[in-house]
């Protein structure tokens, strides 16, 4: 059975230790400065039109590399895919495939 040290559990700090530490004064006044002069929403516009297009060419390997043998589903939703295999195959070798070819599934 699973047991808790109760001195631990106790002890916030030894399990959300990021949590507990607020950024320093220095910091959040840089922070502010950033978003005050446009800086942050600037960085924002720049992370999405990179990840689009990240995601655009991902899509169109997929499609030039397996074409109809895939339906892809989620797509909309920023860099998450949803992609359904039309084989025959058990998922449990589609998944060995992938990892032997360096794909995380």
């Amino acid at each position: 059975m699973f047991r808790k040290d109760t001195a631990q559990a106790s002890r916030p700090e030894r399990s959300m230790p990021h949590f507990l530490h607020a950024p320093s004064r220095i910091e959040q006044w840089a922070m502010q400065h950033f978003i005050e002069q446009g800086h942050w929403y600037r960085h924002i516009r720049r992370l999405r039109n990179t990840y689009r297009k990240k995601h655009q060419h991902i899509l169109s390997l997929l499609n030039n590399t397996f074409g109809n043998r895939v339906e892809i589903n989620g797509h909309r939703a920023d860099l998450h895919l949803q992609i359904t295999v039309k084989t025959r195959q058990p998922a449990h070798v589609l998944v060995q495939r992938a990892a032997e070819n360096g794909v995380r599934v």
